[in-house]
């Protein structure tokens, strides 16, 4: 590791599924393909130039631009977040800008040695005045054997779920992490605006450990018209999608 750089205490580490608030914004929010942009088109941003890089173990560098484009000063800190056992330089940086500025922090990111082949997220999260979490990802790779997924998150259900006319059911929803990485994001019940009221819960955090596999469970409310309706279920995180295939509701 570089001098001074500090080894990272592991990402996804918290509460899995549906805890801790909400996920955070992604700042290239238009590549989750989810509509609008962020409640005040995020004046206050951060991007890794370098989306993706890789190497086998040499130490990269990765360059970080904070920007806003405010009409008042801006300050905080930059935080990067790396796998375990990883080392930074720096881990954090304390930003101060003036309106309409922007700043270039240069990050030596060093994966460890014996490090697995795959995909590793490298996060660089900010969090503005108003609380909300912002970040960008840089997509490092470790080449070898297994380094390119097929699919790097899998999100499968039942084709048929079920609830009564007034009632109370779930959907089941089963997720797999198929990359070394930690993955953190949303997963949206996406339904025909007739259906929305079954969905109480149509937008879940979502935070998956490192090839972790999870099942979870979100309510259905038969609190719509009898008859057939469609689910797809879709997870997004760090510029990347993964849908399941269309479920069928049946209410009543």
């Amino acid at each position: 590791a570089a001098a001074g750089a500090t080894r990272a205490g592991g990402a996804g580490t918290g509460p899995i599924v549906g805890a801790g608030g909400p996920a955070p914004e992604y700042a290239r929010y238009w590549l989750h393909n989810r509509g609008a942009a962020p409640a005040g088109y995020v004046p206050l941003s951060v991007h890794v130039v370098q989306r993706a890089v890789s190497s086998s173990s040499a130490p990269r560098t990765v360059e970080v631009t904070i920007a806003s484009d405010r009409r008042d000063e801006s300050q905080g800190e930059l935080e990067i977040i790396a796998p375990e056992g990883w080392a930074l330089a720096p881990a954090r940086y304390d930003y101060q800008l003036p309106p309409g500025g922007y700043v270039n922090v240069p990050v030596l990111v060093s994966p460890p040695d014996g490090a697995a082949p795959g995909e590793y997220p490298v996060v660089a999260r900010i969090r503005d005045d108003a609380g909300h979490r912002i970040e960008d990802v840089c997509h490092f790779t470790i080449p070898g054997a297994g380094a390119d997924q097929v699919a790097a998150l899998e999100v499968a259900a039942d084709p048929e779920a079920r609830v009564a006319a007034g009632g109370h059911g779930e959907l089941r929803l089963r997720l797999h992490n198929r990359t070394p990485g930690a993955i953190t994001g949303t997963l949206y019940l996406v339904a025909p605006f007739a259906a929305w009221r079954a969905l109480p819960a149509a937008t879940v955090p979502l935070a998956l450990g490192p090839g972790e596999r999870r099942e979870i469970s979100v309510p259905l409310l038969g609190a719509v018209p009898a008859g057939e309706y469609w689910i797809l279920p879709k997870a997004v995180w760090y510029g990347r999608r993964a849908y399941a295939a269309p479920i069928r509701l049946v209410v009543g």
